[in-house]
């Protein structure tokens, strides 16, 4: 059995549709305030949104785009990019983490490091 490229692309659409439909899902479960007031449009978006941001940064595995979208939904859309949270700029341009994977998993790691920080001092 020969698959065309037509039906491959067609797979890769319904993937892609069958991953943003769960990090839809994921988001109103994890970020339910921030979700309440946002139909699936808007969301939909927004996860799109966030998927672009990562792929311009290497990141091509579902893991890390939800990753990415959980630090989007705390920090904001364009928090790549976001003077704020120096931290981020310096884990995005460290050279020692070559691979997307591991940038990714280290900012994670760090904003709840972050998170924890701040939830002490308040």
């Amino acid at each position: 059995m020969q698959i065309q490229a037509e039906q491959l692309e067609i797979l890769g659409e319904r993937a892609l549709k069958n991953f943003q439909t769960r990090m839809v899902a994921h988001l109103r479960e994890h970020f339910p305030e921030r979700c309440a007031k946002v139909d699936d449009e808007k969301l939909y978006l927004a996860v799109d949104h966030g998927m672009q941001r990562a792929r311009r940064r290497g990141v091509t595995r579902e893991r890390e785009f939800c990753l990415w979208l959980h630090l989007m939904f705390v920090f904001g859309s364009q928090f790549d990019q976001d003077t704020r949270y120096p931290w981020i700029s310096a884990v995005l341009n460290d050279p020692a983490l070559s691979n997307p994977i591991h940038k990714v998993q280290r900012l994670y790691q760090r904003a709840e490091l972050q998170t924890a920080l701040e939830t002490q001092r308040e």
